[in-house]
């Protein structure tokens, strides 16, 4: 537990590109809300989980300030069952979105195509990177964000 922490605390200063804070358990909870999503998707495959999922992740990642509605309700849901603020860097936070909306743009795009497998197989990798954030607060992007940023892949601008 000690080295998560130690590692969380590295990932929050290393790599900053933005001043910006936000919420670990808005974070949280937004990964709950995608998972559930993600979870009926593969149950019913309904294409609109996948819709809604892809707009959502595109307002997050490239829309400043718009009303994701996965947000607005984690927010909610955070305040309404009192869960104490913790602040962390927004940054590898708004790289997790773009990828978030990457895999749902691939996910939608070989739904669409009719390619069963590769669907399920995108889906259950996303699925499982939501539910590594929702339940321990291992976001997997943000580490991926960390690492391209220490090689220089990634700039602070």
């Amino acid at each position: 537990m000690i080295t998560l922490t130690i590692e969380r605390e590295i990932m929050n200063t290393m790599c900053p590109i933005s001043e910006h804070r936000v919420n670990e358990s808005v974070a949280r909870m937004n990964a709950l809300l995608v998972s559930v999503s993600l979870i009926a998707y593969l149950l019913t495959s309904g294409v609109g989980f996948l819709l809604f999922l892809l707009a959502d992740f595109f307002m997050r990642a490239f829309l400043k300030d718009a009303p994701s509605p996965v947000s607005f309700v984690s927010k909610f849901g955070v305040k309404a069952i009192q869960i104490q603020p913790k602040w962390i860097d927004a940054a590898p936070k708004l790289f997790a979105a773009k990828i978030g909306f990457l895999f749902t743009f691939l996910i939608t795009t070989f739904h669409l195509l009719g390619y069963g497998l590769t669907t399920v197989s995108l889906t259950s990798v996303m699925l499982t990177f939501a539910v590594l954030e929702a339940a321990f607060a291992i976001c997997i992007a943000c580490k991926v964000y960390t690492i391209a940023c220490s090689m220089g892949l990634i700039s602070e601008n």
